[in-house]
């Protein structure tokens, strides 16, 4: 009967959350650092990733923000260094095995601020010869899923498994089947549905992520 009992639990999370669907507008600074081609592939995976808890991923540019936005929850990011496919630097040394900071969140006071960036030449050296528009656009797609888990789910804990464990390899960033966790959707879920649709304001960068 545990069996059935799981498959049940992950289905009734999933209606659940697809019920009480939230806007996320998602702020990204230097997008041009990102080909079309992984720009795609990373929309399209973040999508899949956030769908299962009822988050709906609004993209806009940062030079076009406004005072006021009506979403439900807003968050910036920041691309450091170039993603573009092809023009990762092997020859530093760093290895694949090495323990590297892919992205970080900011914190202020042991609080999740929503701003966030990616390091992307870290990024490109992990993926190594998997570096093609694809895999740079889901592995883009995935280091940008564990920040917003710790801003949508407001907490700096990671689980065992799933996205938002606390260490990535090669594989979780580029083979298929990556997603988070009953328990992480489970954080991010019980956030969206108590904001009941009250919008968030888009404050002043963080200095952690400004130009």
């Amino acid at each position: 009967m545990r069996p059935i009992f799981t498959i049940l639990l992950v289905c009734s999370l999933s209606v659940r959350a697809h019920a009480e669907t939230r806007t996320l507008a998602l702020y990204l600074k230097h997008p041009e650092r990102v080909s079309a081609e992984s720009g795609q592939m990373m929309r399209s995976e973040l999508k899949r990733l956030l769908d299962p808890a009822g988050i709906d991923v609004v993209w806009k540019d940062f030079v076009d923000r406004k005072g006021r936005e009506d979403f439900d929850f807003i968050a910036v990011g920041s691309i450091e260094g170039s993603c573009t496919a092809g023009e990762s630097d092997l020859s530093i040394g760093t290895s694949l095995r090495a323990r590297v900071i892919l992205a970080e969140v900011a914190v202020a006071a042991n609080r999740i601020l929503p701003y966030f960036n990616v390091d992307c030449p870290h990024l490109m050296r992990m993926l190594g010869n998997r570096n093609n528009p694809a895999m740079v656009g889901r592995a883009l797609a995935r280091v940008i899923g564990h920040e917003l888990y710790h801003i949508l789910a407001r907490t700096s804990q990671h689980p065992n498994a799933g996205l938002a464990k606390a260490a990535f390899s090669q594989d979780d960033l580029t083979a298929p089947g990556m997603n988070f966790d009953v328990t992480s959707l489970g954080r991010i879920s019980r956030v969206a549905i108590a904001k009941r649709g009250k919008a968030l304001q888009l404050g002043a960068s963080h200095p952690h992520i400004s130009s």
